[in-house]
């Protein structure tokens, strides 16, 4: 586990996950706010870990360059410093040792990146430190909505990229698969970056929320550019999981918009963005590293289908509560489980040889059509442009 830098993070991220919602069933067991504490933990401790095994993941290949990032020694120091930012966690004056992990993070993957002269790839590099600091000078206004619109808005820049790729990955060569635009792309990250804008300037929660309810929609017209008719294709389970992941960032968006611009309190509304979206595609991103490998796709086992299943169910649970007696227990029970899952998943891929790649599928049968393709050129036959499997 010491030598692939995504399986700690993503084995300690989903232990953690399971664990920080059962502060409900013991409210006074820590010497902090539950609230506060909880979505503490959930942004800085679960979000971060996955931050971490994606970036150490991505980083070899946006080098251009095979192994890990990071092994060893300095991979179970990182490990470490997480681990005391979640102990730090539960005293606010020891706010420097919990800054200790993302700065530590940021630091690492961005001195590759500065090396290989990787200009693009630096923000997205430092959004785990950036958001630990924009949470670490919260407190002094109490205010709860500033990380959930900063998640939303890394959701957009990261999720909204990486859901389509995956998509687009799957398809056979065509016109349906045309990258989009960079410009086309970037109009539905404005919305949220404006609303969060709005709210650090002190604008009032009604045009925060018209904002929000924009970016919603924005959020819901991008896709119309991806290619989502793969779905239904046979073999897609994989891509089913990214999507519904995905989905709950227009309706998170939407529910908060919504609450802001009538008055009401946006709370609850919030975990359609903290545990739909961002727990789902956590558990969709972090799943395909454990998958069958197939030609050109990956399948996920009946376990992580089921995790995936109870995580969107907990979500709509989670929205009930303030209705329904008795959905605030089920729902951190059945949030937990499902993690529970998704841990014992990561540690027994902790015994198995590391895929490469980690986070999708082989496609050598796509270099071995081409090839065989190229060779019946030479020999005079006719050729037929190769095809991607789609199943």
């Amino acid at each position: 586990m010491i030598g692939a830098p995504h399986l700690p993070f993503f084995l300690l991220g989903s232990l953690w996950a399971g664990m920080v919602p059962l502060v409900w069933l013991w409210p006074g067991s820590l010497p902090v706010d539950p609230r506060m504490w909880h979505a503490q933990e959930m942004v800085l401790g679960v979000a971060q870990a996955a931050m971490a095994g994606y970036l150490l993941t991505a980083l070899p290949a946006w080098r251009g360059r095979r192994g890990p990032a990071l092994r060893g020694l300095p991979l179970a120091a990182l490990a470490i410093l997480w681990l005391l930012a979640r102990i730090a966690g539960v005293w606010p004056q020891t706010a420097v040792i919990a800054l200790a992990f993302p700065l530590a993070l940021g630091a690492v993957v961005c001195r590759a990146l500065l090396s290989a002269r990787i200009w693009g790839r630096i923000p997205i590099a430092l959004a785990p430190t950036a958001i630990a600091l924009v949470w670490h000078a919260m407190p002094l206004s109490g205010d709860g909505l500033t990380p959930v619109l900063a998640v939303a808005l890394l959701l957009s820049l990261v999720g909204g990229r990486v859901v389509p790729a995956f998509l687009r990955a799957r398809l056979e060569r065509g016109p349906t698969a045309r990258p989009v635009p960079v410009l086309s792309r970037r109009l539905a990250d404005v919305p949220v970056a404006a609303a969060l804008g709005a709210h650090l300037a002190g604008a009032g929660p009604s045009w925060t929320g018209w904002l929000l309810l924009a970016a919603a929609a924005a959020q819901a017209m991008r896709l119309a550019r991806w290619p989502i008719a793969v779905l239904w294709q046979a073999g897609t389970a994989d891509l089913w999981l990214l999507a519904l992941g995905w989905l709950w960032l227009p309706v998170g968006l939407a529910l908060i918009g919504a609450a802001l611009a009538g008055g009401d309190d946006a709370a609850s509304a919030g975990h359609a963005l903290t545990m739909g979206a961002m727990g789902g595609l956590i558990l969709a991103i972090q799943s395909r590293a454990i998958m069958r490998r197939g030609p050109g796709r990956l399948m996920p086992g009946p376990a992580t289908l089921l995790a995936g299943a109870l995580l969107h169910g907990t979500v709509l649970c989670r929205l009930l509560a303030e209705c329904l007696p008795g959905m605030m227990t089920a729902s951190a029970l059945i949030w937990s489980l499902a993690w529970a899952i998704a841990a014992a998943g990561m540690l027994n891929a902790s015994t198995q040889p590391v895929p490469h790649p980690v986070l999708s599928a082989r496609r050598d049968h796509i270099r071995t059509t081409t090839q065989a393709s190229q060779g019946r050129a030479r020999a005079g036959g006719a050729v037929q442009p190769p095809r991607r499997r789609t199943e």
